[in-house]
């Protein structure tokens, strides 16, 4: 299992980036603004499916990346022979999130789309596509597993409690978009309201690459 402290920042900065509305929150949004907060429902479970998905390729790759460092497979002996390259992505991993965190900051608002999916299946398949043919949102995981990760160590009980955020963490974000969308139908369709919300995410993601730059390594 992966230790309580290090979930909990998973699981934060996880939320931090969730709820940055990129392009698969905006659409959940044009979902509830057309068609009201049912026919979202499909389509936040397409978004977890989708980062789950991201979320396996990328810690199966980095989990092979790891064991493939040095014969003894130990942690020990991997940051003897590899150190200088461990500590490149470690702060590569921390820059990557302070630039993210720079780039919600700064990033124009756009318009709202007009796409809203009529049916339960295409909801579900248009948000996963969506999601999983975004390479932000792989490379967030690639930047984020390793600094909560031991790779020599993870288990599948670790696994599952990563899985567990993505179809627990992901739907509520996204329905919870959709349900104030349907409420309240200019809010969220706002750019003033969705500039606060990139910058407070931007801001939590910053502080999370600097907070990786700081830790040592696993």
């Amino acid at each position: 299992m992966l230790p309580l402290h290090a979930y909990l920042i998973y699981c934060g900065v996880y939320i931090a980036g969730s709820v940055a509305p990129g392009p698969g929150m905006i659409a959940i949004v044009a979902l509830a603004l057309g068609s009201g907060f049912r026919a979202t429902i499909p389509a936040a479970y397409g978004a977890a499916v989708a980062d789950w998905t991201l979320m396996t390729l990328s810690l199966l790759a980095l989990s092979l990346l790891a064991h493939a460092v040095g014969p003894e497979f130990g942690l020990a002996h991997a940051a003897k022979s590899w150190g200088p390259l461990l500590l490149i992505v470690k702060f590569t991993c921390a820059a990557y999130l302070i630039f993210l965190g720079y780039r919600y900051w700064t990033a124009k608002v756009p318009d709202v789309p007009g796409v809203v999916p009529t049916c339960a299946r295409r909801g579900f398949l248009s948000q996963f596509s969506l999601v999983v043919g975004n390479p932000k949102a792989t490379a967030f995981f690639v930047a984020l597993l390793p600094t909560v990760v031991d790779f020599q160590r993870l288990n599948v009980f670790g696994y599952l409690q990563l899985s567990a955020a993505s179809f627990t963490l992901m739907p509520a974000i996204a329905l919870a978009y959709a349900a104030l969308a349907s409420r309240v139908r200019g809010l969220l369709a706002g750019r003033e309201a969705r500039r606060t919300i990139n910058r407070t995410a931007g801001t939590i993601l910053a502080a999370a690459g600097i907070g990786v730059a700081v830790l040592p390594l696993k």
